[in-house]
């Protein structure tokens, strides 16, 4: 609390509750609130500076996270009196002649420390939240087994083969979203084609559609390998490759929109056999 901040002499209360504390406000519809809820109270009540802001510092326990969790994902919440609101971030302004914006705002992330600052003029509940927000690559089906055998079952040149690609994927979020999915083929090798397609890596199917809450979609993909008659490439390997991105706006980088980017990829590997 830096000096001058309040407009009158108080003292501050930080407060902890579990976040299953049934006496705080109900938790947010699409949020999951982790670990502790700080409550931050004065007496007597007090007005603080916008252009000299309290700080404060949010510190949790990496087990409360989960795996595959991305910490940048993390969101500090604040109740307003009314509702909790996701705290905006970055921060501008908090120094003289320029008003902090917003307020209150998240600071700093430190990941290795796992501590996220933020600064506020404003004291009420404040907890960590993870959205429920979650699109995910649940199967590729249709792959019959870990080889093509499209050399082995050869006899002419050029060697054909066609599937059926079943592709699963699944959202887990409160609210109706826009979910991507893009399925590929990786390290096809030199003279042979998918789809009549060459290269290292060829899409195959890529599709963006709103999901409901808990629906799950079946992607129907008909998949032709063909391969010249080259008893070198039967040990030749390939990945098939599932990738889903929430919100449908960070393909081909990871997506940052998700609650457990983790599990937004599936790939199975495959020889041509």
């Amino acid at each position: 609390m830096p000096s001058g901040s309040a407009n009158i002499n108080t003292t501050v209360t930080i407060t902890e509750f579990d976040a299953s504390d049934p006496a705080l406000p109900p938790p947010p519809a699409d949020f999951d609130l982790l670990g502790q809820v700080v409550d931050v109270s004065t007496d007597p009540p007090a007005t603080f500076s916008s252009e000299n802001p309290a700080t404060l510092e949010i510190r949790y326990d990496q087990s409360l996270i989960g795996d595959g969790v991305n910490e940048a994902n993390l969101e500090v919440l604040h109740f307003d009196g009314t509702a909790w609101q996701p705290i905006g971030e970055p921060c501008a302004g908090g120094a003289p002649g320029s008003p902090l914006d917003p307020d209150p705002c998240i600071a700093a992330r430190d990941t290795d420390n796992n501590k996220i600052t933020i600064k506020t003029t404003q004291f009420s509940y404040f907890a960590l939240g993870l959205s429920r927000q979650d699109a995910r690559a649940l199967r590729i089906g249709g792959t019959r087994g870990p080889n093509l055998s499209l050399i082995s079952g050869c006899s002419a040149s050029p060697c054909t083969a066609t599937q059926t690609h079943k592709l699963v994927v699944g959202y887990q979020g409160t609210d109706a979203d826009l979910v991507r999915t893009v399925y590929r083929i990786i390290g096809l090798p030199d003279g042979c084609t998918v789809n009549g397609l060459s290269g290292g890596s060829i899409v195959l199917f890529d599709e963006t559609s709103a999901y409901t809450p808990g629906q799950r979609k079946t992607f129907t993909v008909s998949v032709t390998y063909s391969c010249p008659l080259d008893p070198n490439l039967s040990s030749s390997g390939i990945q098939l490759r599932l990738d889903v991105d929430h919100l449908g706006d960070d393909y081909p980088l990871p997506d940052n929109d998700d609650s457990v980017p983790s599990n937004n990829t599936r790939i199975k590997s495959k020889f041509i056999g």
